[in-house]
């Protein structure tokens, strides 16, 4: 399901093309997000002992397994990506910055320091899947850490959201009572227009999205850290409400691609703006019905230029 949800983002933003909005910097970050996460199911399938039992095989034999590596690098690198969209969730602007290279330039980073936990760190859930057992404590120690790390951020961010909310509450209700009703009447114009601003996934920073991103981020690591600590000092077997806590660690890392793709699709904008834009980019999605219409008013405008002298 993760696979086949991504094949239809990157072609969603294939077929919107400049349209997605890559001048916005947690678009691009979004993009780069999808793409990785497409990547990694593909990558999560050929190591599933279903499919390709060779290669849990290779693992076992040897824990710096390529595919392995590779596998944990896109996992750390998802990771970081994440937490940097929570970070924009709570300090981004509303509208749409026009800088490119800074969401190239976050992405990248993302990339290069997601080598470290990869090379150093045991990705999750590839131990359970593989039924792989680590003489080697230490890099079972570091994946606590990082997963304890990733915790405190998304807690230390989610405090400064609601910090953040709370201050702006507190300036509306300011300003409110501060206002008469003539200030009232002057500020609707700029309210609707900043209403009409958001309806615009070009124009808009996608806080819904973001918002879902979010939510199901601090679930995922909040269990990654109960379930490392546990495989790390062996407090438990695979058995149990510990096999519940895992599988739910499974589901959350492994259907990252699913609930992007359906959070995206039902975004308070991007739905409207795809089904506007994409008769106009590919023509191929231009109803017979359209093409009539389109026909006869160009037919009729025609018509009256030649009665008109």
């Amino acid at each position: 399901a993760s696979l086949c949800c991504g094949v239809l983002f990157l072609l969603a933003v294939l077929l919107l093309r400049a349209h997605w909005g890559f001048q916005c910097p947690t678009k691009q970050l979004v993009f780069w997000y999808g793409g990785t996460l497409t990547v990694y199911a593909a990558l999560s399938l050929a190591l599933n002992p279903h499919v390709n039992a060779s290669a849990c095989e290779e693992y076992n034999a040897n824990s710096h397994f390529a595919w392995v590596v590779v596998f944990a690098w896109l996992q750390s690198s998802a990771a970081l990506m994440l937490l940097v969209l929570q970070y924009m969730f709570v300090y981004g602007p509303k509208r749409s910055p026009h800088r490119p290279l800074t969401g190239l330039g976050i992405a990248g980073a993302c990339f290069a320091i997601g080598l470290l936990p990869a090379l150093l760190a045991v990705p999750n859930t590839i131990n359970e899947v593989c039924e792989h057992n680590h003489h080697n404590k230490l890099p079972l120690r570091l994946n606590v850490a990082w997963s304890i790390l990733k915790l405190a951020a998304v807690a230390v961010l989610a405090v400064a959201l609601g910090i953040a909310r709370q201050r702006k509450d507190t300036a509306t209700l300011e300003s409110e009572s501060e206002s008469d009703g003539t200030d009232r009447e002057d500020s609707e114009g700029p309210d609707s227009e900043d209403t009409e601003d958001r309806s615009d996934w070009y124009c808009s920073v996608p806080h819904s999205l973001l918002l879902s991103l979010v939510t199901m981020n601090a679930v995922k690591v909040l269990t990654q850290v109960v379930n490392a600590a546990l495989v790390s000092f062996e407090v438990t077997m695979n058995s149990g409400s510990f096999a519940s806590m895992l599988m739910l660690e499974t589901i959350l890392e492994h259907s990252q691609m699913v609930i992007l793709f359906v959070s995206l699709f039902f975004s308070e904008n991007f739905t409207a703006y795809f089904s506007l834009k994409l008769p106009r980019i590919c023509p191929l999605f231009y109803s017979s019905k359209d093409a009539d219409d389109t026909g006869s008013v160009l037919n009729q405008f025609a018509l009256q230029t030649i009665e008109d002298p």
